[in-house]
């Protein structure tokens, strides 16, 4: 047996059926995949035996997209690949049945490069998907989901690939293996990388060829090209305001390890203890934990002050209204927040804190990972990344256990639920809506007058 990847990661194993001389039965194998050492394909007792040679050339036909691309095909932000479908189906409900044909066509075109049981053909696998996120790899399964370095994930595949390909040399005359082992020789070459990367069309990309470089290789790739993807939903005028901006930023040097960079690694190593927790609860739980470390268990917090403190730059810069703010950072170089005077949340001391406090979430948790150089907020971010920043920000400025020790100190018989929410959002200078939602979440006791006023503001987004 031949083991591709480590048992606590992905893993291959493959056990080969035969020597005999031509393409299929060359590549036909025993095998077992296990993602965190559960079975993803194949069974303890029964391995399923297949042809791998069809594997192989999914897999030199999808490379770049599995490495590269990391926006999914239509105007929609699941939780994980395997909610795709339905989010999906949910938006198409509203549409009409020719836009519906084209998003559809899209999505399975998606899926054909990102889901590797679609790389073999005559046999039902489970779907085990691979989306980029950053640094890591996304893999999602009907049992997890998990997140690995991309080099690691990468290295796995392109070992497994190799042995496939070095398996067919004994039929490279054969027109099904000559064609195959030319798919993987070629998987590097297959695509232009700069409108996969940006998640920009050719059309987006022509106006704006003077400020986005070509890539041609990994080594290319700046944060204007990531911001590119996470703005290209606006116009292009738009996009070439945020680049332009971008590119105007100082270089400030700063030391080989600051105090922002030894908060960020201890809060990782907290963050590695909750990777089994939903992404909202990781950000509670991290929120909890700042707090506590530094030393703010009770109180109002001022996010702006701790940025400055932690040597991070914060300019105000005037962009569309959709944008609320852009944290970028750089290897070596002074982090910079930059807030829109237009957004909505610049409108207000609540508003501002929230953008700032979202932001220190990914400056201590995102910048090796997910986000390695730059994060858009109101841009397109994966919904997992951009629920645990938001959680973080409500957490860090209002701690539910203190949103409900304050209130327990009021005689709601002699106050009014408006009265009440005016004086906590003063006291912690937080928006109504993120009060509201601190408090109905503190798994507190509440008058039902004071739960149903709560209940009236919208809660899934609570920064304005």
């Amino acid at each position: 047996m031949i083991q591709f990847g480590s048992t606590t990661d992905l893993q291959f194993q493959l056990t080969w059926c035969s020597h005999t001389q031509d393409a299929i039965n060359a590549s036909t194998a025993h095998a077992q995949v296990l993602l965190a050492g559960e079975i993803v394909w194949g069974d303890e007792e029964t391995p399923f035996t297949w042809d791998w040679s069809n594997f192989l050339a999914f897999l030199g036909s999808a490379w770049n997209w599995l490495w590269y691309e990391e926006l999914y095909p239509i105007p929609i932000n699941p939780l994980t690949p395997l909610k795709m479908w339905s989010e999906a189906e949910r938006r198409w409900e509203q549409m009409g049945d020719d836009l519906v044909s084209t998003e559809q066509l899209s999505v399975y075109e998606f899926e054909s490069v990102h889901n590797l049981a679609k790389g073999f053909d005559g046999i039902h696998l489970p779907p085990l998907f691979l989306l980029k996120q950053g640094n890591e790899i996304l893999i999602s399964t009907e049992q997890q989901t998990l997140s690995l370095p991309i080099s690691e994930v990468k290295s796995c595949l392109e070992s497994l690939g190799e042995t496939i390909y070095q398996r067919l040399q004994c039929c490279a005359d054969e027109a099904h293996a000559k064609a195959v082992m030319h798919l993987w020789q070629q998987r590097e070459q297959l695509i232009p990388l700069t409108p996969l990367v940006t998640g920009l069309t050719e059309a987006q990309l022509q106006p704006l060829a003077e400020i986005i470089p070509s890539i041609q290789h990994a080594e290319d790739i700046q944060e204007l090209h990531l911001a590119a993807r996470m703005v290209g939903h606006l116009s292009s005028t738009s996009i070439e305001q945020v680049l332009n901006q971008l590119n105007q930023l100082p270089h400030r040097l700063l030391p080989l390890t600051t105090e922002l960079d030894k908060l960020a690694e201890a809060t990782r190593a907290q963050l590695a203890q909750l990777q089994d927790e939903k992404p909202f609860i990781q950000g509670y739980v991290l929120a909890d934990w700042l707090r506590a470390k530094l030393s703010l268990v009770q109180g109002k917090v001022q996010p702006q002050h701790l940025l400055k403190q932690l040597c991070v730059d914060i300019q105000e810069v005037n962009l569309e209204d959709s944008i609320q703010a852009i944290a970028c950072w750089r290897e070596h170089m002074q982090p910079v927040i930059l807030l829109n005077i237009k957004g909505t949340h610049h409108k207000t001391i609540a508003g501002q804190n929230a953008s700032l406090a979202h932001e220190l979430c990914h400056l201590l948790v995102d910048r090796h990972h997910a986000l390695p150089a730059i994060e858009v907020l109101g841009g397109r971010l994966p919904k997992s990344i951009e629920q645990r920043a938001n959680a973080f920000a409500a957490e860090f400025l209002l701690p539910r256990k203190t949103a409900a020790a304050y209130i327990s100190q009021f005689d709601m018989a002699e106050m009014e639920p408006k009265q009440l929410l005016n004086k906590i959002t003063q006291k912690y200078q937080v928006s109504k809506q993120l009060a509201a939602h601190q408090i109905l979440n503190a798994d507190a006791a509440l008058e039902s007058n004071l739960q149903a006023f709560l209940s009236r503001y919208e809660l899934t987004q609570y920064y304005s």
